[in-house]
């Protein structure tokens, strides 16, 4: 009987020390001081003090398929939800995995090495800043920094403005040019980077084979291509009626509902296709990021 009571008593030794072993396990630093601060639970939920910044983008883009470039201008909304006062606003331009002299985890075709994103202003709450002024701009990797005259208060917003061009890539790494007129177009508008409770702002770069840690953002697109070419994106067409001869149409919103396949552009429209507009607007509400393809001649 006392052998029986010595090995449960054991046993009950040996499984609590399991349990306290377990329990201290090593947490990071950032992650306790975020469990302190309540913004994260440890069952993995958003804990009460859990936030989000929020970013609203309106971007007007032409690609010009002859010359595979994509000339952008586009308008961010930031709010700063955050507790803290923001000095910087770092941005992403993951098209400069290509400028020269940053690092690559993969070949690329040496045709795409150049410039990287070419900015060609910035404009922020209004005011224009010089692009050659570290006081104002700093660029490195696939990261831009632009550093705010007067720190972003929590709850305030800023309004930052770019006009750039790139080029569609053809190294086909996630995106870039299938063939000379059909294009899958990803990571190719400045971006604003995440800024978190954990880090504070995420200044990983691109470099060819990195995941991607993006903001919850809505989108307002308007993609410009010549007028035989079919576009698709991310979110919802907004002005098809504009776009699309009618009887074609017709045929897009008959499948918006029907339960058979409808084949909205045939095999012989496609070869003589001239649209109404060479402009779609797309739409798209609380995603991670926004990509676009288009051609002359897929169907």
């Amino acid at each position: 009987m006392k052998l029986k009571i010595f090995i449960l008593s054991f046993s009950f030794i040996i499984l609590s020390n399991s349990i306290n072993a377990q329990s201290d396990l090593h947490i990071p630093r950032e992650i306790q001081s975020a469990y302190e601060k309540q913004t994260r639970s440890k069952d993995g939920k958003p804990g009460e003090k859990y936030w989000q910044n929020e970013v609203n983008y309106k971007i007007d883009v032409t690609v010009t398929p002859s010359t595979r470039l994509i000339d952008g201008k586009e308008v961010i909304e930031f709010t700063n939800n955050s507790p803290d006062d923001l000095s910087e606003v770092v941005i992403r331009l993951y098209y400069d995995v290509f400028k020269k002299g940053n690092p690559r985890d993969e070949k690329v075709n040496e045709k795409d090495i150049g410039e990287g994103t070419i900015i060609k202003s910035i404009i922020v709450d209004g005011v224009k800043y010089e692009l050659s002024d570290r006081k104002q701009i700093r660029r490195y990797g696939t990261n831009m920094s632009i550093l705010l005259a007067e720190p972003l208060k929590t709850g305030k917003k800023i309004t930052l403005q770019f006009e750039w061009q790139q080029k569609v890539p053809l190294t086909l790494v996630r995106t870039g040019a299938i063939d000379e007129t059909s294009f899958f177009i990803g990571y190719w508008y400045p971006q604003v980077a995440v800024y978190d409770d954990i880090f504070g702002w995420d200044k990983i770069d691109y470099t060819l084979t990195t995941e991607f840690y993006n903001n919850l953002s809505n989108f307002d697109v308007n993609i410009t291509a010549p007028d035989n070419f079919l576009v698709w994106a991310t979110g919802t067409l907004q002005n098809s009626a504009d776009i699309l001869p009618t009887s074609i149409h017709k045929k897009y919103i008959k499948a918006q509902s029907s339960k058979d396949v409808i084949s909205i552009v045939t095999s012989e429209e496609l070869k003589n296709l001239k649209l109404k507009s060479g402009t779609w607007n797309y739409k798209a509400k609380e995603v991670t990021d926004f990509a676009f393809a288009m051609s002359d001649h897929y169907l």
